[in-house]
């Protein structure tokens, strides 16, 4: 009886002592392969990741259900339950995986998506209102979609244009634009420009049936058109200078009313303004600086009291002080020269 009992504890004892050397073998310091998950199964504070290496790319890989959403970090794919891993993640991977398959030394950070955006497991998530693109920070890489933008807005022909079905269908009396909102197109049609305006001559000229009925002599020849149509005006040139004796004005120099000045008739060219009758003036308060001149807008008086007619784009019009502004004369220009005058 006392040998049957030590048996029977003997054989206890090394059941036990089975039993733990099992449970010895058993336990690992690495990842272990969690439900679902073809990778390592890490666990970071309360949340579970599936990790693929390398190898298990190779052989094919998905994340497990749950765990959908998926970033890619150095050589490895991590497989989460939110979008973003969680605190801790890149300490716990240090001390589970060679540095080989890690990313750079010194670089901890991990990518997010922009503000607004989505981080998605695959393109498969991608639509076309919301577009995908890959963000990459220290060897981990996620997949982002941006939100659709809501655009309402539908495009509207402008007042007096009428919408048509596409380009071809413009009709040929119309001109035809396209108008494009929110991604949507629309054709609109707007009637071509009528022109009804006439072709004439120039005051003085004269119209004629071509070029070959145009003055020879001293005169001009030549087409005015508008609208498509044209015709041929022909008319006695304009004189390039005034008469012997008369000075070129500008029209804003010229004083009609004192018959000082007139405008030479003819055509092609710019009127020609001319001043007549002017007679140097003289007295002891009447003073010529003799600065060159062209027009009468040329010449000015100044001087210490106003009895200098002068260029001031010539001289400073400076004077002794004597005399002021003559009476009964005009400063302007004479003979191509800044000089009061009078009519004769």
């Amino acid at each position: 009886m006392k040998r049957s009992r030590r048996q029977t504890m003997t054989s206890v004892m090394a059941a036990m002592l089975l039993a733990a050397l099992a449970m010895a073998c058993g336990t690992k310091s690495g990842p272990s392969t969690g439900a679902g998950c073809t990778g390592d199964s890490l666990t970071v504070g309360a949340e579970s990741l599936c990790v693929a290496t390398q190898a298990i790319q190779e052989t094919g890989f998905q994340c497990p259900p749950g765990l959908a959403n998926l970033t890619t970090y150095g050589q490895l794919k991590i497989c989460s339950k939110t979008p973003y891993l969680p605190p801790g993640t890149n300490e716990k991977l240090k001390q589970t995986y060679p540095p080989t398959a890690l990313p750079p030394t010194g670089c901890d950070a991990i990518p997010t998506c922009k503000s607004g955006h989505t981080p998605v497991s695959s393109v498969s998530g991608c639509t076309d209102g919301a577009p995908c693109y890959e963000v990459t920070l220290c060897g981990a890489t996620i997949i982002c979609a941006g939100s659709e933008v809501n655009c309402l807005a539908y495009p509207v022909c402008a007042n007096g244009e009428t919408e048509v079905e596409n380009e071809a269908s413009c009709p040929s009396e119309s001109t035809c634009s396209p108008v494009s909102i929110c991604g949507v197109t629309i054709w609109c049609a707007s009637p071509k420009t009528t022109c009804t305006a006439a072709p004439t001559c120039k005051p003085g000229e004269t119209q004629v049936a071509d070029s070959s009925q145009c003055l020879q002599d001293d005169a001009v020849c030549y087409q005015a058109s508008i609208c498509g149509t044209s015709i041929w005006c022909t008319g006695p040139a304009a004189p390039k200078s005034c008469p012997s004796g008369e000075v070129q004005i500008s029209a804003d120099d010229c004083v009609v009313d004192d018959n000082s000045c007139y405008q030479l008739s003819g055509s092609g060219e710019a009127p020609l303004w001319c001043a007549k009758n002017r007679e140097l003036a003289s007295g002891m308060c009447v003073k010529n600086a003799g600065d060159a001149c062209t027009k009468d807008s040329d010449c000015t008086n100044g001087g210490c009291g106003g009895e200098l007619c002068y260029n001031p784009s010539l001289g400073e019009g400076i004077s002794t002080c004597e005399c002021t502004t003559p009476g009964g004369v005009s400063c302007g220009c004479v003979n191509g020269t800044c000089a009061w005058w009078g009519a004769k």
